[in-house]
């Protein structure tokens, strides 16, 4: 389990807590967001240092996920080598020190759960489009009966030469009006 009470990490305030393990954690990655079908165990590094008054987590993870393609639903294993940084306080007035931009974490009920920060970040790193390789290549849309997905280049493509192409039906009413003045003059 990589949780440790705010008690615990009292020891490493002078020596940081050094972390290199490999986890799996398909299930609660599961559990967390549906769409991942499943996953590789974790190579996970990772340094928490104390730097009065704020703790600097360091990390590394590696694995990978098995993921439903963005376009035809078909499972995708894609690799997470992820590395990231994160600042925690004890205090919220301590995270007033921080500028806006920079996100600082408390910790949730006095422990710092280092599971709950790399799944955070791996689901995070996933992209809103993931396709299978031969999707990406080839540029593969699905297809059925009567319908098919096409990409939004190709749909602005036909929106143009829709407007530039007169519908044949709206031509042949131009001239109703023209006719019905020429009948009754």
């Amino acid at each position: 389990m990589l949780k440790w009470k705010l008690a615990e990490l009292g020891k490493f305030q002078k020596t940081p807590l050094e972390v290199d393990t490999t986890e799996d954690l398909s299930t609660s990655l599961q559990t967390r967001f549906e769409e991942i079908l499943a996953a590789t165990p974790f190579k996970i590094k990772a340094t928490l240092t104390f730097d009065d008054p704020v703790w600097l987590l360091d990390a590394h993870v590696q694995g990978t996920v098995t993921v439903p393609s963005t376009r035809s639903l078909t499972p995708v294993k894609w690799p997470i080598d992820q590395h990231f940084t994160e600042i925690y306080v004890t205090d919220d007035a301590d995270a007033k020190e921080f500028e806006e931009d920079e996100v600082v974490l408390s910790f949730e009920d006095e422990v710092f759960d280092l599971q709950k920060a790399i799944e955070d970040n791996i689901i995070l790193s996933l992209p809103t489009q993931i396709l299978t390789p031969e999707e990406a290549q080839e540029n593969l849309m699905p297809k059925g009966k009567d319908w098919d997905v096409i990409s939004e280049n190709d749909y602005q493509k036909q929106v143009e030469t829709d407007q530039g192409t007169p519908n044949p039906e709206f031509e042949k009413l131009k001239n109703l009006f023209n006719e019905d003045h020429q009948d009754k003059g």
